[in-house]
């Protein structure tokens, strides 16, 4: 009965062993290549892409009252396409919508990079933006948007 059980006892071991290796070495793999993704990739602060709109507009009203604490971080955020002209110029913004449609909420977005509207998708298109949190000022009027670059 000993022999027996210590038959099985080796034969549990060396296969659950070898398992373990090849995991392992796979996950090693795995770190290895996503360290290096990492390091290529710019790191996002603040994904929007993930939230509902609760949590988006809980978020978004957050970083319009403690503006200080948000500048400088990177923002992803999908939404839908709005842009009109004003007396500064293009007004160009992302919109998040409620699961009624009824109440929005977004962000506006400068991106020296393209030129509005040949680059961009036909208003109420979805868009997904990537940039950094910033303010400026036009007059006395503190402006809180996301630059998407240069």
């Amino acid at each position: 009965m000993k022999k027996h059980f210590f038959k099985w006892f080796v034969i549990i071991l060396v296969l659950t062993a070898f398992p373990a290796c090849k995991k392992e070495a796979k996950t090693s793999i795995d770190t290895a290549e996503s360290v290096q993704s990492l390091q290529t990739a710019e790191k996002i602060d603040i994904d929007f892409t993930n939230l509902n709109y609760n949590m988006a507009s809980a978020l978004i009203f957050d970083m319009l009252a403690n503006q200080e604490d948000y500048l400088g971080k990177r923002i992803k955020i999908k939404g839908q396409f709005f842009a009109s002209q004003d007396d500064f110029g293009s007004f160009l913004a992302v919109l998040l919508y409620d699961a009624t449609a009824c109440c929005q909420t977004g962000f506006t977005f400068e991106d020296d990079s393209r030129h509005y509207p040949e680059d961009y998708p036909a208003l109420l298109e979805d868009i997904e933006i990537v940039g950094v949190y910033s303010k400026k000022y036009y007059g006395d009027i503190e402006f809180a948007y996301i630059d998407c670059g240069k």
